[in-house]
């Protein structure tokens, strides 16, 4: 009796501990992936600092911001690394709904998703996706504020200040889950 009333409570144990533990991963995940939206908005496309150097043209400013763009790159690729280990499996259906919001900004971007994922085994035996086509939001936000500051001075600023849309608010969660209860 003693024997079984000690398997019952280590099993209901171990439930709890594997539950607390699913628990803790899917907060870690969904922690990466806002480290990796940050990321993303730490490096810049390069058109706009070809333009932010052409404008100012101030050498410092010129290797700090590539310096600050180099230095974003290189966390969104060690971010998107450890993101990826914590998945047990990551399709190639799973990478297209990621390339759906802002944690996929562009072709190189899909490309290194990819390069990661196309020798694990849920995804052997299947041909690669091509990368989907990607427009970059902030590139023609940048030239439309250019724009509205050749035009009109403050116009720009005006411009800026009453569009709230972002590039990374299309979906709540990439993979389609609930953002882990606290």
């Amino acid at each position: 009796m003693a024997g079984t009333a000690v398997g019952i409570a280590g099993l209901i144990f171990a439930i709890i501990a594997s539950r607390r533990t699913a628990r803790a991963r899917r907060r870690r995940q969904d922690l990466l992936q806002w480290a990796i939206d940050r990321a993303n908005h730490a490096k810049m496309e390069h058109e706009i600092l070809d333009d932010l150097v052409a404008t100012n043209n101030d050498p410092l400013l010129a290797r700090w911001l590539w310096l600050s763009h180099q230095s974003g790159t290189d966390m969104y690729l060690a971010l998107v690394d450890e993101y990826l280990s914590g998945e047990k499996k990551f399709t190639y259906a799973d990478l297209n709904k990621i390339a759906d919001t802002g944690l996929v900004g562009g072709a190189w971007q899909y490309r290194y998703w990819l390069s990661k994922i196309v020798l694990r085994p849920e995804n052997r035996g299947e041909d690669a996706p091509a990368a989907p086509q990607f427009t970059s939001t902030r590139v023609r936000r940048h030239n439309e504020l250019r724009r509205l500051e050749a035009e009109g001075g403050n116009a720009a600023l005006t411009a800026l200040n009453a569009d709230p849309a972002s590039e990374s608010g299309k979906a709540s969660h990439p993979l389609g889950r609930k953002p882990a209860d606290d």
